[in-house]
Formats: C-alpha cells, sequence, structure tokens
C-alpha cells in the first residue's frame, strides 16, 4: 500500500513538474493576414496568432470591429507592417499602455516614396478616427514592402528577435525557423532573378490595377503601369486610363493583371479594348483561400511566376 502510495505521489509530482516548467505561448495580434502568417512560421506552436484585419478583408478600407479591439487587448505582442499600413491602428496604439508591446517588422527596410499621393492636399484632420473614415493613408510612403521577398527576411528577423526578447525558452526553436523560412525567401528570390535576367529588358513591363508592387519592381527591374495609386480606393480620370493605353500600344504590352481585392473595371476595360488577354490575378494586401496564394511564401512565388511567365510571351 505504501509502496503504491508513494508511486502515485511520485507521479503526481513528475506532471507537476513539467507543469510548472511547460513552455508559455505567446499571444500575438498582427496587422494582417500577411504578417500573421509569417508570425506563424517562426513562432509555430509557441505563439497564438491573430490577424486583426482578417484575410480577404482590404486593408485600404478596413474598420476595426470590437472583437478587433479585444484581439489587440488581449496581445502579449501587437506587430505593425510599417510604413504607414497601419494608420488605421494609429489612435490605438498611442495610448502610452498600448505602446509597449508594439513592434514596428518593417525597420531595417528602405521605403520607397510614392510619387503621386492620392491625397495631397485633403484635410487629414479627423483621418484616424476608428469608425469615420474607410480610407488608409500612406503619407507618401508606398507600405507593400512585402512584395520583395528580401523585405520578407528583414519582417522574419525582426519577429524572431521580438519573440526571443518575450520567451527566451523557446529562442533556440524561434532562430531555427527564422532561418528556414528566411533561407526559403531567399532561394526563391535568388532564382527570380535569374529567370528575369532572361527577359529582355522591352518585355519588363506590366499593367495591373493599383500600385501595390512597387517594390517588385525595384527589385525585378520592371516598370508598373496602374491607374489606381497605393490605395485602390482612388479613381482613375479618363487622363490616366488614356496615357497607360498609349503606353500599351507604344510599348506592345502583353503583360496584363488583375488583383484579387482590387476593382479591376479599368484594366478590363483597357485590355480587352486593346485585344489583350487577360494574364492572371496577382494577390496583393492579403492571403487568400486559394491555394496559391494563401502563405506568404506561396503568394510571392504566384505573383512573380505569372509576372514573368507573362512577360516572355
Amino acid at each position: 500500500m505504501n509502496r503504491i502510495k508513494l508511486s502515485l505521489l511520485s507521479a503526481l509530482g513528475i506532471t507537476a513538474l513539467f507543469a510548472g516548467n511547460a513552455l508559455a505561448e505567446i499571444n500575438v495580434a498582427a496587422s494582417f493576414s500577411i504578417t500573421e502568417d509569417i508570425v506563424h512560421e517562426i513562432g509555430g506552436d509557441r505563439v497564438k496568432v491573430t490577424a486583426v484585419i482578417p484575410r480577404g478583408s482590404n486593408p485600404h478600407s478596413y474598420s476595426l470591429r470590437p472583437q478587433d479591439l479585444m484581439t489587440l487587448e488581449k496581445a502579449d505582442i501587437v506587430f505593425l507592417t510599417g510604413l504607414g499600413f497601419d494608420d488605421y491602428l494609429k489612435r490605438w496604439a498611442s495610448a502610452p499602455e498600448h505602446q509597449k508591446k508594439i513592434v514596428d517588422i518593417s525597420r531595417g527596410i528602405k521605403p520607397i516614396q510614392n510619387e503621386n499621393d492620392d491625397h495631397e492636399g485633403e484635410d487629414h484632420e479627423n483621418e484616424h478616427e476608428y469608425h469615420a473614415e474607410h480610407e488608409h493613408h500612406h503619407q507618401g510612403t508606398d507600405p507593400h514592402a512585402w512584395q520583395n521577398p528580401l523585405n520578407g527576411t528583414v519582417y522574419a528577423e525582426n519577429i524572431r528577435r521580438e519573440l526571443c526578447n518575450r520567451e527566451p525558452d523557446s529562442c533556440e526553436f524561434f532562430t531555427g525557423n527564422a532561418e528556414n523560412y528566411i533561407k526559403s525567401l531567399k532561394n526563391l528570390d535568388s532564382r527570380y532573378q535569374e529567370l528575369f535576367a532572361r527577359v529582355p529588358d522591352k518585355n519588363r513591363i506590366m499593367i495591373t490595377t493599383h500600385d501595390a508592387f512597387n517594390y517588385l519592381a525595384d527589385r525585378y527591374r520592371i516598370t508598373i503601369l496602374a491607374p489606381r495609386g497605393i490605395t485602390d480606393s482612388h479613381e482613375p480620370s479618363a487622363g490616366d486610363i488614356a496615357a497607360i493605353e498609349t503606353l500599351m500600344k507604344e510599348n506592345k504590352v502583353h503583360a496584363v493583371f488583375i488583383e484579387n481585392l482590387a476593382a479591376n473595371a479599368a484594366v478590363e476595360d483597357l485590355s480587352r479594348k486593346n485585344g489583350r488577354v487577360i494574364n492572371g490575378m496577382l494577390f496583393t494586401d492579403s492571403l487568400a483561400e486559394e491555394p496559391e496564394g494563401n502563405t506568404y511564401l506561396r503568394m510571392i512565388e504566384h505573383n512573380l511566376r505569372v509576372i514573368h511567365d507573362a512577360m516572355l510571351q
């Protein structure tokens, strides 16, 4: 009987020991689905991550819901995408009690300035109210840095560093995941650097719905023509359309794309009027349910592949 009691107590003691040493799960809020996915790749099962802007929602016109505010309040870390992308959170983030858990994952990325700010000269006094405005402003900076996979490696390293700071006992785990993930992104970039190098310069022009690919264009030496600005809320004028149509004809542009979240009517009309074929859909501001766009790595690979293939036609 004593032996049974001793065995039982020993088992309970061992169970309690393991429970006491269990690694804590970090509760993370990510500004949108692409950041959420990168956090998940690095944090694995030691992180619980929720996107503030749900997958499939347009971040340029998103309004915070009460449940989004609850997600932010409960989070140990709030990962912001940076470069003005998260202006919809500016009021929440300005509170002193929130600032200590905010991390901008764009630190180390060289921003690209938008040459034509869609909202220059507007009155921005109340633009960051939670629900009053349905449009996000980027103050001349293009926030779409994730379209260059090397910028994705910067995001990953910033996320790894912060997770290690919050949970040092899991740092080796986070670092191993980050190293593998960064290697995958660098390999993808190297492959497409070689592939685009074989595309003639005269073919390196593409038309898409809004100006979300400046970082990709800069990395792979591509010219982008887009009727809409860096936020797809900018309604193109007749002059915008006419200018793109002229360039399309002069340069014999055949790489024409629509986007998964944008209003694509202008590009579809241009394509139909000029006898062009839409070469596919690009993923811009959100991950998707489709397999080719349901992770950040797959999304970038899909975009690069269809753009490259269209330019070889």
